[in-house]
């Protein structure tokens, strides 16, 4: 009897087991003998992990008996499997720059019998991961020592937003003798990752002056991920300051009209001193709006015969309506002398039988004020009787203020 030679295999895949045949050769001097199996498997048959003893015997008509063995190991060769998840995006946790991430990795064999699964690299399952790509690797031994392996990667991007807050809008009153005012302000920010960097994208930095009027300012943080917020607020500067008025007298006089108007002196800004100014404009007694109590005077305003002082009241007002009084001292006289108007000289001839001639004339006369009357203090009344020869009459107007005038003329008859 011949048995084959022990032998090795590996195991069918998928299986902890191999299909083995073999053969048994047996021959005897006298007769036809068949081997019978008194151990083992018989050909053919699935042999299970390890080793199994095969014995055979072989007995001839006369007794005669021989036997033979051999082993069947069949080796567990096949690697266990294992399975990991995908690779996978996350976004992080809010508040955090990590993210919690669950995942379940299997590890399977052809032969039943403990697999050992360990991580080699990466962060378990359950665990934060960063922010960024983490490389996870698990390494599975079945009982017979074959190894797998598996990678996948956790990515955590930063997908929340920075925070920024802005202070409340705010209006102000500017700074004393300034059409401006400085303003310090805080602002805050912060990001669930570090490395948040904060740009004024419009507006004016704290500390600095701002403008009266409103000035919007815009703020943008943008963290290290490239997620921004922004926020914005205003800073108001309001002209509170009143403009300062310096008043300056002035003396007025009446024209032929019996009227001075202080319009006529460009507005009436002759009555304010050019001292004066305002906070918010360098050529502020231009630009300012001036009102006053009174404006035109007439005769009517004459106390005295020569001149009348009288206080008027000026305003201010500057382009934020901001007002100020000052008063001025407007000195009103008449230095406008009355108008007369003499005849022109004239010849005549003598009335019929007489050495002489009656001539009646006219004096005309006016003031811008009062009432006048011309007095002759030469010559001869209007229709006297004029001698031959040239007669020069002189006539003289006075008005109320003592200005006058005069004129004259000749008779000649």
């Amino acid at each position: 009897i011949t048995c084959p030679e022990d032998v090795t295999i590996g195991n069918d895949i998928g299986l902890c087991s191999a299909v083995f045949a073999y053969e048994i050769l047996s021959n005897d001097n006298c007769s036809d003998v068949t081997p019978v199996q008194t151990s083992g498997l018989a050909s053919g048959s699935v042999f299970p992990l390890g080793t199994t003893v095969n014995i055979f015997v072989v007995t001839d008509a006369s007794g005669n008996e021989s036997t033979c063995s051999f082993t069947v190991t069949v080796e567990d060769t096949e690697a266990p499997t294992i399975t990991c998840p995908e690779d996978v995006t996350i976004g992080n946790d809010i508040g955090l720059c990590s993210a919690v991430y669950d995942y379940v990795v299997e590890g399977l064999d052809n032969c039943m019998g403990t697999v050992i699964c360990i991580q080699t690299e990466g962060i378990a399952s359950g665990d934060a991961f960063p922010l960024g790509e983490t490389l996870n690797t698990y390494e599975v031994t079945d009982d017979a020592g074959n190894t797998s392996t598996c990678s996948f990667t956790v990515t955590v991007e930063d997908t929340e937003t920075p925070m920024i807050t802005c202070p409340e809008d705010i209006t102000i009153e500017n700074d004393l003798g300034l059409c401006s005012a400085v303003f310090d302000y805080d602002l805050t920010a912060n990001d669930n990752c570090d490395g948040e960097t904060i740009d004024q994208i419009l507006g004016l930095e704290a500390g600095e002056e701002f403008p009266v009027g409103t000035t919007i300012n815009t703020f943008v943080v943008t963290d290290a991920s490239g997620n921004t917020s922004t926020c914005s607020f205003s800073v108001t500067v309001e002209d509170t300051e009143a403009p300062n008025a310096l008043c300056q007298d002035v003396t007025l006089s009446l024209d032929e009209n019996g009227v001075a108007s202080i319009v006529t002196f460009d507005g009436s800004s002759f009555l304010i001193n050019a001292g004066s100014n305002d906070n918010c404009d360098d050529e502020s007694v231009v630009d300012l709006a001036i009102t006053v109590t009174q404006s035109v005077f007439t005769c009517d305003d004459l106390i005295d015969a020569a001149s009348t002082d009288i206080v008027v009241s000026l305003t201010a007002t500057d382009a934020a309506g901001n007002e100020s009084e000052c008063d001025a001292t407007v000195t009103i006289k008449d230095d406008t002398a009355p108008t007369i108007t003499c005849p022109e000289d004239v010849t005549i001839g003598n009335d019929i039988g007489l050495c002489s001639a009656v001539f009646a004339y006219e004096i005309l006369s006016n003031d811008n004020c009062s009432d006048v009357t011309p007095v002759q203090t030469s010559g001869l009344a209007s229709g006297s009787v004029f001698p031959l020869g040239t007669t020069v009459n002189i006539f003289v107007v006075t008005d109320a203020s003592g200005n006058e005038s005069t004129c004259s003329f000749t008779v000649t008859v």
